[in-house]
């Protein structure tokens, strides 16, 4: 299992495409992912937490082809599953 540091920005607009990011649009979390683009977080329980990152549950699952991104992203540290295919 892997954690990478997740960055909160403001808005897609905001994205920084080669790392992990978070934030709001219009109001709604989205997350993004390098590679698969941005994904909103509607289905998720956000929990924003005092320093400014987020906990997301349940765990996040992106696809794109083959690829797949899995995991949790907790206190802005997004943490992968063990069935990570990259």
């Amino acid at each position: 299992m892997a954690e990478i540091p997740a960055k909160r920005v403001d808005g897609l607009a905001a994205v920084h495409t080669s790392a992990i990011c978070y934030g709001k649009e219009d109001g709604e979390w989205f997350i993004y992912f390098p590679e698969f683009g941005a994904g909103m977080l509607g289905a998720h329980h956000i929990t924003e937490n005092s320093d400014g990152t987020i906990t997301a549950y349940p765990s996040i699952v992106m696809r794109k082809g083959e690829k797949k991104r899995h995991g949790w992203l907790k206190n802005g540290i997004f943490e992968t599953c063990t069935d990570e295919v990259l």
